[in-house]
């Protein structure tokens, strides 16, 4: 996946669990490295948990990133704590499901937010996502750019 982005100069924001940074937490700096942005997960999306603000404090660290991201629960306890944290609580409005051109094709518009999860699915057609939104006149941006007051699309 980081390659396809870097070989179409994407860049992303992944959101990563305390389980996956625990098992890969030697990728974490390359992916900053690149230029990606990283939302956090916590553990199991439970932003109550200690290890919410264990895995906030190293992402600040490692990557630098002034600004946090949780990614939206229902459970208002979360958003909550997500806040105290002074993070930002992401909900993409498109959220592929099965197929990513095709969910992508149906439902892109200015402005969106997508929600992709990485699997072979993902990994066969990523590149043709890429190259469709780009050949709708559309920008690809990680979640800093797409929020930051500079942005002037």
């Amino acid at each position: 996946i980081i390659e396809i982005l870097e070989k179409n100069q994407v860049k992303a924001t992944f959101f990563i669990d305390g389980y996956w940074f625990e098992k890969n937490n030697n990728l974490i700096t390359n992916i900053f490295d690149k230029g990606h942005t990283i939302g956090n997960l916590s553990y199991n999306l439970d932003y109550e948990d200690t290890g919410f603000i264990w895995l906030n404090n190293i992402l600040k660290k490692i990557g630098k990133q002034e600004i946090n991201y949780c990614y939206k629960t229902d459970k208002k306890e979360n958003i909550n704590a997500c806040i105290l944290q002074k993070n930002y609580t992401v909900d993409p409005n498109i959220k592929i499901k099965e197929d990513p051109l095709i969910e992508i094709k149906q439902q892109i518009k200015p402005g969106s937010l997508i929600e992709l999860n990485i699997n072979e699915k993902l990994n066969n057609e990523l590149e043709l996502v890429i190259n469709y939104i780009k050949s709708k006149g559309y920008k690809i941006e990680n979640i800093n750019t797409h929020l930051s007051e500079k942005n002037n699309n």
